[in-house]
């Protein structure tokens, strides 16, 4: 069965996406009941593999550090925080949305071109 996977997959058929046509009919009762209650769409992607997917993951010792140690920042009300080396896409990103934020790391980072003014 793996090998009959991995032959799908290099031939670029996905089978969870395959898989995931069993939620189709599931969308399109979704989407009607959108519709009738004055929903408006302008393009449509059905993303029917989140039916089976869940929202995140909220637990872990770093999930729960970012959450206290933020709080902390937002209590003290600092003007700025320097914040040295965290995951932009964790603690960082908990903090900035409360407070300017300045970020010093020896790895690389891609700005998306968004801003933190506060």
């Amino acid at each position: 069965m793996l090998r009959l996977i991995e032959q799908l997959t290099y031939i670029g058929t996905n089978l969870n996406h395959l898989v995931s046509l069993r939620n189709l009919p599931r969308f399109t009762k979704d989407l009607r009941k959108f519709k009738t209650m004055g929903g408006d769409i302008d393009g449509l992607f059905a993303a029917l593999v989140d039916f089976n997917s869940e929202a995140g993951t909220a637990s872990g010792q770093y999930f729960h550090q970012d959450l206290l140690v933020s709080r902390f920042i937002y209590e003290r009300n600092p003007l700025n925080h320097f914040d040295f080396g965290s995951r932009v896409d964790g603690f960082v990103a908990h903090v900035a949305a409360f407070r300017k934020i300045t970020l010093m790391d020896i790895r690389p980072l891609n700005i998306s071109g968004h801003t933190n003014r506060f």
